[in-house]
């Protein structure tokens, strides 16, 4: 917590500053991780699909802050490879299937 504020307060000094877009993109996709896994921990029973489907929507939601991340340093360092791969993983996860071929394509030249 108090590193994601950091790095909100280096952007609010310099909106330009693309390793604090990055770094709150990496926090984030850390918390995604962490409710994917507890997803995947999860049965088939009623009250296990009410809670997988709470667990979905809380992580498809960090997944377009995140996404909101990537896509601001890409769009500020264009050779940031990172970036690009983890936004083509995003994209994957979030069903953006269209963005994540062209991005992937993009890599690959």
């Amino acid at each position: 917590v108090n590193a994601e504020k950091y790095y909100l307060r280096a952007i609010q000094l310099n909106p330009n500053y693309t390793n604090a877009y990055f770094n709150l993109s990496a926090l984030k996709i850390d918390s995604s991780s962490k409710l994917l896994t507890e997803m995947n921990k999860l049965g088939t029973t009623p009250a296990d699909t009410k809670k997988y489907d709470a667990l979905k929507k809380q992580r498809d939601e960090l997944l377009h802050v995140i996404l909101g991340y990537l896509e601001k340093t890409v769009s500020l360092d264009d050779k940031n490879m990172d970036a690009k791969s983890a936004l083509v993983s995003v994209y994957n996860a979030l069903e953006m299937t269209d963005k994540a071929k062209a991005l992937k394509a993009q890599i690959k030249k």
